[in-house]
């Protein structure tokens, strides 16, 4: 029965191409966009969007939102669905920082709120706030232009592939870096990358990405990539995700045992040695300015006084937003091991 509405809701195919019954709503459209069509469906609503510039509009308005969130954002976690309410502030940019890690945690996992904040994305589209998490229309273009090329000669594949990686990095950034947190100076001449002036540990200069560098940096050739220390920094930064996802978390409730509970993680990881290890290894100044800032954060952790944290919290919760952290620490996740210049060089 289901497969019947999606028939009737696309239309059929015939010799002279697809024959519109009427336009797809957009819970068929958000379904196609997540492969949870058949292959003779999918192949309708294929041709209905390339003879239809309405539904194609509809269908880019989507945003990929549901392949991004769950490439992106991390394994899927066993938390409850989102309320209306809760999808609604969070498509207006007004979730604190814990509560938009938790929604997005879900969303990574849950194909349902997945089309529902589609859903509702579409309505809002053109009236959000800057720090919404809903793709610019200048990214969005940009990955629906090699989306669209549904066959590409042999001869092309690679460097579609690689195009489609830089589009896929691009839009997950637009998504992920708040404009309002953001400060924007001149770039250096020759140079898309704009530092702050921010103050780090130790005193260090740390530098923070706008937008326009995110839509400018190029996507490193694959050949430089660190191969051989690919997998394993990997596995540090989703370590290193999680703690500082925690770390976040304690900062909102800093209870004497939420704190302790922290410490305890921190110690168990062995992060701090396996950060020690791998900088050693590593020649890419923006991965090694990761590795720095990551185990700094971890020192700060484990020698707070957990009973009376808060102000400490606080103060680093501040320094994780400077440096761009959690931010960077996803995006060498989405890049296996490599990552866009985020930083300012050391």
């Amino acid at each position: 029965a289901q497969q019947v509405y999606v028939r009737e809701q696309v239309g059929f195919l015939t010799e002279f191409g697809v024959f519109p019954v009427r336009c797809p709503e957009l819970q068929v459209l958000s379904r196609y966009q997540d492969g949870g069509l058949d292959e003779k469906t999918a192949c309708q609503v294929r041709q209905h969007l390339m003879a239809c510039p309405a539904c194609e509009e509809r269908f880019r308005t989507l945003g990929k939102l549901g392949l991004f969130w769950r490439v992106g954002l991390g394994r899927p976690k066993n938390t409850p669905c989102l309320t209306a309410e809760e999808v609604g502030t969070y498509l207006a940019g007004r979730t604190r920082s814990e509560q938009r890690e938790r929604i997005e945690a879900h969303l990574a996992g849950c194909e349902s709120c997945l089309h529902e904040v589609a859903l509702f994305s579409d309505v809002g589209f053109e009236r959000l706030s800057p720090s919404s998490p809903v793709p610019t229309r200048r990214a969005l273009a940009e990955f629906a232009k090699l989306n669209r090329q549904h066959s590409r000669p042999p001869w092309l594949r690679r460097t579609a592939s690689i195009a489609l990686r830089a589009a896929a990095a691009l839009l997950l950034a637009t998504m992920i870096l708040p404009i309002t947190s953001l400060i924007r100076t001149e770039p250096d001449p020759g140079s898309p990358l704009a530092e702050t002036g921010t103050v780090g540990p130790y005193g260090e200069t740390a530098g923070m990405v706008t937008i326009e560098a995110v839509l400018l940096a190029e996507l490193p050739d694959e050949g430089q990539l660190l191969v051989s220390q690919g997998s394993s920094l990997v596995r540090l930064t989703r370590q290193m995700r999680l703690i500082l996802q925690q770390t976040l978390a304690a900062a909102s409730s800093p209870t004497e045992e939420r704190v302790g509970l922290l410490q305890e993680d921190v110690l168990n990881s062995g992060l701090v040695n396996s950060i020690e290890e791998l900088s050693a290894e590593v020649t890419d100044p923006h991965i090694l300015r990761f590795l720095v800032d990551s185990k700094c954060v971890l020192l700060k952790v484990v020698r707070m006084d957990k009973s009376d944290a808060s102000d400490d919290l606080s103060m680093l919760v501040n320094e994780l937003r400077q440096m761009n952290l959690i931010e960077t620490a996803r995006l060498i996740e989405l890049r296996g091991g490599g990552l866009l210049c985020l930083t300012a060089s050391l």
